[in-house]
């Protein structure tokens, strides 16, 4: 059995008095893949934010294992602060990842320098090393911040939807980066809207909610291609949610999305029709 990176346990959370969370259980272990979906305000972000320690728990516990801690997270947030106008070099935003600025700006001794040649490669952004953040594309810039992200070689990587400003092809080479990553052993966890293409590459599922009555699946078979729109894949998951509604306690689905044999009707979807 894989060991476990952290548990949440009943875990609820509140903005003022609007409840976007109740009773959320999962089980994140070391090497997992998991895609995070739901629909808009059913507080996906909210369980990141929670993870990332940056809101409290108004109700329940995240227990981290004994040698992981939201240290060892690398983030990728959905809006950062860069302003790609602003005259930065490439290989400059990945100094950022370890570096605090000084008067002297950022520097680095030779190993971090090594360090974010090796990292620029890997992900094959070496060639942008010295390019202004402002001339890369959306998928350009996707993959610094990424590198940026992995430079403290984080256990975690968490990305809040990585793809939403990028063209079809530079997400599908977004998540083959991911999923190479993780083949690698990295573990990570991403939010997105671009659900038929993410569970093409991530190993499990997690379905948040706020509205629906909770339910826990495990290891539900489901069959994922490009061609199924995001509508039927989350039509699925409620029609779960409401079919156990009647015997559910918990606020999440959990699933495997690969090697799956259980289908999606797509008959009617706009994606399918010729």
């Amino acid at each position: 059995m894989n060991e476990t990176l952290f548990h949440i346990k009943n875990l609820s959370f509140a903005y003022d008095s609007q409840l976007v969370l109740e009773k959320i259980d999962f089980t994140f272990c070391k090497g997992d893949f998991w895609a995070i979906i739901g629909p808009n305000g059913g507080g996906k972000s909210t369980l990141i934010r929670l993870i990332l320690g940056i809101l409290k728990a108004k109700e329940g516990e995240i227990k981290f294992c004994q040698n992981f801690d939201t240290k060892h997270i690398g983030y990728v947030p959905q809006n950062t602060n860069e302003n790609i106008h602003f005259p930065i070099q490439t290989q400059d935003v990945i100094k950022m990842g370890f570096l605090k600025p000084s008067i002297w700006g950022f520097r680095t001794n030779k190993a971090q320098e090594r360090q974010i040649q090796e990292i620029m490669e890997k992900l094959d952004i070496l060639h942008l090393s010295h390019k202004p953040l402002s001339k890369l594309s959306g998928g350009q810039r996707q993959k610094v911040l990424i590198a940026r992200a992995l430079i403290n070689n984080p256990t975690l990587l968490v990305l809040d939807e990585p793809t939403s400003n990028v063209d079809s092809t530079s997400q599908k080479s977004i998540y083959k980066l991911l999923e190479s990553l993780n083949a690698n052993g990295q573990s990570i966890l991403v939010i997105s809207h671009d659900i038929s293409v993410l569970l093409g590459y991530a190993k499990k599922v997690l379905y948040i909610n706020k509205n629906a009555i909770p339910h826990t699946i495990p290891k539900l078979n489901l069959e994922f291609n490009s061609h199924i729109c995001e509508v039927d894949i989350l039509t699925h998951f409620a029609n779960l949610l409401a079919t156990n509604a009647r015997d559910s306690k918990d606020s999440c689905i959990t699933s495997e999305s690969h090697h799956s044999h259980h289908q999606i009707n797509t008959q009617n979807s706009p994606k399918t029709q010729q």
